[in-house]
């Protein structure tokens, strides 16, 4: 489903207009991003939760047979919530 998809589906099943669904959608956006940039985690009933990890740096094969340093950071995690889970 891409974005615009995405907003026609929210229109449809909210009965609003498109400009105000995607208005909606966009705040929905700016504020997850905000909350885990901010090291937060975000809860959805049904859906799944999302949460801010830490990585350690680790050393991967690379191609050619070298090795690639990948430097620690942040990741954002993703785990399905149970309902979701069953759906699929």
């Amino acid at each position: 489903m891409t974005y615009a998809e995405l907003i026609a589906a929210v229109s449809r099943a909210s009965c609003l207009p498109l400009a105000q669904a995607e208005a909606a959608l966009r705040g929905l956006r700016l504020q997850m991003a905000s909350a885990l940039a901010a090291g937060g985690e975000i809860k959805l009933p049904g859906v799944g939760n999302f949460a801010v990890v830490a990585k350690a740096a680790r050393s991967l094969p690379g191609p050619g047979g070298g090795r690639v340093e990948m430097p620690a950071g942040r990741r954002v995690r993703f785990r399905a919530a149970k309902a979701l889970k069953e759906r699929l």
